[in-house]
């Protein structure tokens, strides 16, 4: 067997998040403490340590992104967390529909939809 590079590759200017921990994620070789927001080509922190935490207005670095993405995957830490259903629908109001999921899920989720050139963005609490 020979040895082959298997990662897929996410486009020209898309991210892929490389790594996570308690500390907070890689992407693109870069560590960022603590939970962050990604979206197809930036990366931003986020205030957010819990999923009671997560307001429209603590998601307005990708809410306010345009054109608007298709989907937001939220990665709610360890565990996945339910969202009020009100928040779900003002998320939904603003252009994505957002899926819950642990951070880990989430995280793969975000990689896999990005190598398939999707308006993806994800909000990821660190674990």
């Amino acid at each position: 067997m020979r040895d082959a590079d298997i990662t897929p590759d996410p486009g020209e200017g898309r991210l892929l998040v490389e790594g996570y921990g308690p500390a907070g994620f890689q992407v693109a070789g870069t560590l960022h403490q603590g939970s962050i927001q990604v979206g197809a080509s930036a990366v931003a922190p986020w205030a957010v340590t819990a999923a009671s935490e997560i307001t429209p207005e603590s998601l307005a670095f990708l809410l306010d992104s345009e054109p608007a993405y298709e989907v937001l995957l939220i990665g709610t830490g360890a565990k996945m967390r339910f969202l009020p259903s009100a928040l779900r629908r003002a998320i939904r109001d603003r252009g994505p529909v957002p899926e819950l999921m642990d951070t880990g899920a989430a995280a793969r989720t975000f990689n896999l939809l990005q190598t398939e050139s999707r308006r993806v963005a994800a909000a990821l609490i660190a674990v």
